[in-house]
């Protein structure tokens, strides 16, 4: 798995932000038309693609729980921990 990070200010602003955050080991893309390719409407937004170039979860992110549960959404196949829920308690009821 490889992450990359994507912005699309000022090179100098995302140059600082880099250095800010310590994201110097991760590759950083600065390109507006990124985000419209991937109807990016809210940031923090992460977009999490398979081997495959297939976008397998994709959402608002605020925090590492968030990122997290794009990962669990992709392996289980549910949207949403509240879908996860809901299948377990259908599980359990049988």
């Amino acid at each position: 798995m490889e992450l990359i990070f994507a912005g699309d200010d000022r090179e100098g602003a995302q140059r600082k932000l880099v250095e800010t955050a310590d994201l110097g080991g991760y590759h950083f893309l600065n390109d507006a038309l990124l985000g419209r390719s991937f109807a990016v409407d809210k940031l923090p937004h992460a977009v999490l693609l398979g081997d495959d170039g297939t976008i397998l979860s994709r959402g608002l992110v605020n925090s590492r729980e968030h990122i997290e549960s794009m990962f669990v959404s992709a392996e289980t196949g549910l949207p949403s921990v509240q879908d996860y829920i809901e299948t377990r308690k259908a599980q359990a009821a049988h």
